[in-house]
C-alpha cells in the first residue's frame, strides 16, 4: 500500500505542476513586481488547485517516507521526470528531443531496477 501511495504522490505532484503552468501562463498580471504576480496567482483557480494537490501529495509523500527506506522513496521520486515528459507531450504538445527520450528510458529502467530490488 505504501508503494501505491508513494507513486500516487509523485503523480499528484506532476499534475499540480501542470496546473501551475497552465494557471501561471493564463494569469492576468497587472503591473510589474512580485505583488501583482502574487495577486494574479492567488486569483487563479488552477494555481490554487495546484497548491491543494501539492499539499495532498506532500502528506502522502511524508507517509511513504515514514514507512519505506529513504533511499528507495527518494529514488522513485525520479518518476516525476517520466510524468513530466508524458504531460509535456500530451498536454502541452511539446516535441521531445532524442536526448530527452534517452534520459526518459534510463530513468524508467533505473526506477524499475530499484522497485524490484
Amino acid at each position: 500500500m505504501e508503494k501505491v501511495i508513494m507513486i500516487l504522490s509523485v503523480m499528484l505532484t506532476a499534475f499540480a505542476q501542470t496546473l501551475w503552468k497552465i494557471g501561471g501562463t493564463s494569469a492576468n498580471i497587472e503591473g510589474d513586481g512580485i505583488l501583482p504576480l502574487l495577486f494574479a496567482y492567488i486569483k487563479s483557480p488552477l494555481v490554487i488547485l495546484g497548491f491543494g494537490l501539492a499539499g495532498v501529495a506532500s502528506v502522502m509523500w511524508t507517509y511513504a517516507l515514514s514507512k519505506l527506506d529513504f533511499s528507495y522513496v527518494s529514488f522513485v521520486s525520479s518518476l516525476s521526470y517520466v510524468f513530466a515528459i508524458l504531460i509535456s507531450i500530451f498536454v502541452f504538445k511539446e516535441v521531445i528531443s532524442p536526448m530527452k527520450w534517452a534520459g526518459f528510458g534510463v530513468i524508467l529502467v533505473g526506477v524499475i531496477f530499484v522497485m524490484r530490488g
